[in-house]
C-alpha cells in the first residue's frame, strides 16, 4: 500500500530529523521574508537526503534481482525507499530480513549506526556527526586546515565531540556484542538440554 509506506516513511523522517530543525523549518516557511536556515538544519537535512536517496539506490541496486525480484520497479523503488528510511530509525521492515544479501544488511547496520538527527525520536551516532566526520575528512584530504562548510568554518571543539563519538562508539558495540556472547554461552551451559 504506497499511501501506508508513504505515510509511516514520512512520518519517520519528520521524527528523525529532530524538533529543532521541524520548528525552525516551521517558523521558516511562516516568515514572509525568508532568512537562511541555521548550519545545523541545513547539516541535518543534506545528511538526512543524502542517505535517504544514497541507502535507497544501493538497496535497490543490490536486492532489484533477489529480494524484490518478483515486484515490479516501482514497487522496487519503493521498497528500497521504506527500507532506507526505516533502517535509521523505526526497524519497520516490508521484506524479509532472513532473505537479504550481506550486503544490503551491511547498508542497513550503517544506516544503524548513524541514526537520526539530534534532538529527535532516534537513536545513532546522529546524522550531524556523520556529517561532521565525512567534512573533517573531505578538508584534510583537500589540504586544508581549517574545516569549512557552506562558507562557515566549524571550530575544533565542535569537531572534536563527533569524531570521538563515531571512533568510541564502534568499540562499545563490538565489546558489548562479546559481552552478549559470552553471556549466551554460560546461558547454555547453566541450563540442562532437554
Amino acid at each position: 500500500n504506497v499511501l501506508l509506506n508513504l505515510t509511516i516513511a514520512f512520518l519517520i523522517i519528520f521524527g528523525g530529523i529532530g524538533f529543532p530543525v521541524v520548528f525552525e523549518l516551521l517558523s521558516w516557511a511562516r516568515k514572509p521574508t525568508r532568512t537562511r536556515l541555521s548550519l545545523h538544519t541545513r547539516i541535518v537535512l543534506q545528511t538526512t537526503l543524502i542517505l535517504i536517496v544514497g541507502g535507497m539506490i544501493v538497496i535497490w541496486l543490490f536486492e532489484r534481482t533477489g529480494t524484490m525480484a518478483s515486484m515490479s520497479t516501482p514497487q522496487q523503488a519503493m521498497t528500497a525507499f521504506f527500507q532506507s528510511v526505516t533502517c535509521r530509525t523505526a526497524g519497520f521492515n516490508t521484506v524479509r530480513f532472513d532473505l537479504l544479501n550481506n550486503a544490503t544488511l551491511m547498508i542497513c547496520i550503517v544506516l544503524m549506526f548513524i541514526g537520526a538527527s539530534p534532538g529527535s525520536c532516534g537513536g545513532g551516532v546522529k546524522t550531524t556527526s556523520a556529517a561532521t566526520l565525512v567534512i573533517v575528512l573531505w578538508n584534510r584530504l583537500c589540504s586544508r586546515n581549517t574545516n569549512r562548510l557552506h562558507r562557515t568554518s566549524i571550530t575544533a571543539s565542535a569537531v572534536s565531540k563527533p569524531v570521538s563519538v563515531v571512533i568510541v562508539s564502534p568499540r562499545l558495540i563490538a565489546h558489548m556484542l562479546r559481552s552478549l556472547h559470552i553471556a549466551r554461552r554460560l546461558l547454555r551451559l547453566a541450563l540442562p538440554v532437554h
